[in-house]
């Protein structure tokens, strides 16, 4: 990518290049279609708003809703299974939460080589989230869920504070931004929205030993002046191939509106941090606003990101980041809503980028787009793909009742063939005693 996306930004200034994108927000080459919608089940036992997808080797999707279920309504672990042609799926849950127990999954789960599936709640019985590994028997007819780190309410470091919503984030671990399923011996890697020794939230570290996972704090963030990378994180870790960590947050920095903050790994177990990239520095944040997404890297080390907010009309950017050191070079690529409208999308989705093999990259905008019946208003969200410039991919709402789906939130997984299959927070068939707005769906996009 490095050659193809900085080819044209060089000789001219980053931000004043951006200004003269181009993008195509008209017909799709793509072919939409809702493999499952959401509270379909009485009480809504499957499930409702569910959280980004995580695949492995043959074709099969997992993943979490965060609320409905049978058990007190506190989110469920699916997983969607296709026929031997792929022309249909079908929906299984494989765990429901419980009030009382930990409750409320949410993020991308983890999928190590044994099928054991990892991820995180953000609340839960007298924690403020906690860290599992679900397990199947033999023959993966049932599931039984460990924990491996509860978060307790206090004020020291490793405590999550009371009354936040979204504390503790989605895990990474070495090879996860590359699709590469989890080993089950090197560290996970989390971070928190809110606690640690500043309240500003901390990067965790688990490591398994001898049979369990061994947990330990690596990095508080800090809100204090001069601590250009800011706090608050929404996102999971990238690790790189070396073992850095990079880290976005979303509050605080030089701009007051987050960073991207590098870990690097020393003796004894240490991170020493770096701020490569402070958001909001210039006036009125023409770099981009609140990334609450974590970065994806290209085949040369370039990590590709969004932001939620910020950009020439303040509805989100696409990013690069050159990371060398002291050196390290942001740019921003592309700028959404360049119009009223908003028809290429605004506010891109809480979900890392995806990339083909040509170095193309997908996202999904939580609004924006063309609204089905008006043309003048804004639509459900889009899936984009940017390769220098933008196309809209497909906007969402275009049935009646955006019975497609409505608000994508958490990223986009490629499959085999190059199809992308990605999660709405809303939208899809209607239950009208549950979910009147629809429960959200997941969906597949066919080139």
């Amino acid at each position: 990518m490095r050659g193809g996306y900085r080819s044209w930004m060089r000789g001219a200034g980053a931000l004043a290049a951006c200004a003269a994108l181009t993008f195509a927000s008209g017909a799709s080459a793509y072919t939409m279609k809702t493999l499952y919608s959401f509270c379909s089940q009485d009480r809504c036992a499957d499930g409702i708003a569910p959280n980004a997808l995580t695949m492995d080797q043959a074709g099969n999707l997992y993943g979490s809703a965060s609320e409905g279920g049978e058990r007190g309504g506190k989110g469920v672990i699916f997983e969607l299974i296709p026929n031997a042609d792929k022309s249909a799926w079908t929906y299984e849950v494989l765990y429901r939460f419980c009030k009382g127990c930990i409750f409320r999954p949410g993020g991308k789960l983890v999928l190590d080589t044994a099928g054991n599936l990892y991820g995180a709640t953000q609340w839960g019985g007298r924690t403020q989230g906690a860290v599992f590994e679900l397990s199947p028997n033999a023959g993966r007819t049932s599931w039984t869920l460990t924990q491996l780190h509860s978060f307790k309410f206090c004020r020291r470091s490793g405590c999550v504070n009371n009354g936040y919503e979204s504390q503790v984030n989605a895990l990474a671990y070495a090879g996860s931004a590359t699709g590469a399923l989890y080993d089950g011996t090197s560290p996970l890697y989390g971070t928190t929205a809110l606690g640690g020794n500043s309240q500003a939230g901390f990067v965790f570290q688990l490591t398994p030993k001898d049979g369990r996972f061994h947990y330990r704090d690596i990095y508080d963030f800090c809100p204090a002046p001069g601590c250009d990378g800011g706090g608050v994180s929404y996102a999971p870790v990238y690790v790189d191939p070396r073992g850095n960590l990079f880290v976005t947050t979303v509050a605080y920095g030089a701009g007051n509106g987050g960073g991207i903050i590098e870990l690097a790994p020393g003796p004894h177990g240490t991170f020493t941090a770096t701020t490569r990239h402070s958001f909001c520095t210039p006036f009125d944040c023409p770099d981009g606003k609140y990334p609450t997404a974590d970065p994806i890297p290209d085949a040369q080390g370039n990590l590709y990101g969004t932001t939620v907010l910020g950009g020439f009309n303040n509805q989100g950017v696409v990013y690069e980041l050159a990371p060398d050191g002291a050196q390290s070079q942001y740019t921003m690529l592309y700028s959404f809503c360049p119009n009223d409208v908003c028809d290429d999308g605004r506010w891109p989705s809480d979900g890392r980028l995806a990339a083909d093999s040509a170095g193309n990259l997908f996202g999904t905008t939580r609004w924006g787009g063309i609204h089905h019946n008006d043309p003048v208003a804004s639509g459900g969200g889009t899936v984009f793909e940017f390769n220098g410039t933008h196309q809209t991919l497909y906007n969402f709402c275009a049935a009646t009742d955006c019975s497609d789906g409505q608000e994508p939130t958490g990223g986009l997984v490629m499959g085999a063939q190059g199809n992308l299959f990605g999660t709405t927070h809303s939208g899809g068939r209607r239950n009208a005693r549950k979910a009147p707005d629809g429960a959200g769906t997941i969906f597949e996009l066919s080139p």
